[in-house]
């Protein structure tokens, strides 16, 4: 899952200081090694825009919250 996968990135560069200036002196050559991702989530990733990284996380929370609801438990 993509959604997953923009957390992992934000979650290294926070943790991992070599991988976030390496990020953010050659995000493409990064991002390569990913390719699970959309256009929307890459594009976001390279600017930084919080704003638009904060929607692609909510919408992947908000899809959890939401298929565990519908979607019936297997345990019965």
């Amino acid at each position: 899952m993509s959604h997953q996968t923009v957390v992992d990135i934000i979650e290294r560069s926070m943790s991992d200081l070599t991988f976030a200036h390496r990020f953010k002196s050659d995000p493409e050559s990064i991002l390569k090694e990913y390719d699970d991702l959309t256009k929307e989530e890459t594009e976001a990733l390279k600017s930084g825009n919080q704003n638009k990284l904060n929607q692609i996380v909510e919408k992947r929370a908000n899809g959890i919250q939401i298929a565990g609801i519908v979607l019936p438990s297997s345990e019965a």
